[in-house]
């Protein structure tokens, strides 16, 4: 599967289902790559999906970085995206804190 990633077109179905399947791995030996074509294809929301799926929190500083570049596309059509894994990410954070005893 990565080399069918790193060989096809980005957009075409073998691509994406490529992207899909690494993500569903839970490999994160896969992630720099999947990052790697988020990042190339940020108008894409499924490369997006995929990498914030095998990354979790690994992904959101690059996140973070497409939402502060100059191409409005990218933000005006992504900024939803971007609130919706920043909430996944802190509920994430959120239940891994210990409770405090009274």
């Amino acid at each position: 599967m990565p080399q069918l990633l790193r060989k096809t077109e980005a957009g075409t179905s073998e691509h994406m289902q490529s992207a899909e399947y690494l993500a569903q791995s839970g490999d994160l030996q896969w992630f720099a790559l999947l990052r790697e074509v988020a990042e190339n294809n940020a108008n894409n929301l499924s490369y997006l999906d995929d990498a914030a799926e095998l990354g979790g929190d690994r992904m959101l500083p690059t996140l973070l970085s497409l939402l502060s570049s100059p191409d409005r596309e990218f933000n005006g059509n992504n900024c939803s995206y971007g609130y919706r894994l920043h909430r996944i990410t802190r509920w994430r954070v959120d239940i891994a804190r210990p409770i405090k005893k009274s």
